[in-house]
């Protein structure tokens, strides 16, 4: 007589059929506890975005800011990127820009300073300076320098023309791929603008470091 095995009891098979289904049931606790995790992390990104201020136009270096030039916009920063709320308006508006700022920019207190603007029978002019064309990279605001146009390549005849002293007003790094030297502004004798502007244009302009006569 043949022996086969005993049909398995109702609750036997439902037994089996619930411990099958607890894998995906727990599957789908962790896809759901995941998908609440990334809701909370976005959820915290865009709420960190707060409104600052920018500027919406070009404001040149020794440029009183003018409320004009500025506007406000919602950006993400970290806690180490130093702006300026927009209620704070007063911040920036009415002070002096250190150096350039382009529109857009997102707008620092590190930006303006109390100082005058540009003082009458003075200007301020822009120079980017290949390197050893400035004594050191650790210019700062308000350094004395002298001017000096170079010689112009296979020139022999000239002789290097002393453009007059001058004062730092602000100092850049150049942005981009393979940017290097650095973007001086000089506060010089409206006298000497056009020629050490010049000069800058045609690369030939040299900054020599002197000490403060003041």
């Amino acid at each position: 007589m043949a022996h086969g095995r005993a049909p398995k009891s109702t609750a036997t098979v439902a037994r089996v059929k619930r411990e099958r289904r607890v894998p995906w049931i727990a599957l789908g606790l962790l896809l759901v506890f995941g998908a609440g995790l990334g809701f909370a992390a976005w959820s915290r990104a865009t709420s960190s975005r707060s409104p600052v201020l920018v500027a919406v136009r070009d404001v040149a270096a020794g440029e009183t800011v003018a409320v004009e030039a500025v506007g406000m916009a919602e950006v993400g920063a970290g806690p180490e990127v130093r702006t300026v709320a927009a209620s704070d308006l007063d911040l920036v508006v009415g002070r002096v820009a250190r150096g350039p700022i382009p529109s857009g920019s997102v707008l620092s207190p590190d930006m303006v300073s109390d100082g005058d603007s540009v003082p009458a029978g003075q200007a301020v002019i822009g120079a980017v300076l290949e390197p050893g064309a400035y004594p050191t990279a650790a210019l700062r605001p308000g350094d004395p320098v002298r001017m000096v146009e170079t010689v112009a390549a296979g020139d022999l005849a000239a002789v290097p023309k002393e453009l007059g002293a001058g004062r730092v007003w602000a100092v850049t790094t150049p942005d981009g791929p393979g940017a290097d030297g650095l973007f001086v502004s000089l506060l010089v004798q409206d006298g000497q603008a056009a020629a050490a502007s010049n000069a800058a244009a045609r690369k030939q302009l040299r900054l020599i470091l002197t000490g403060d006569t003041r």
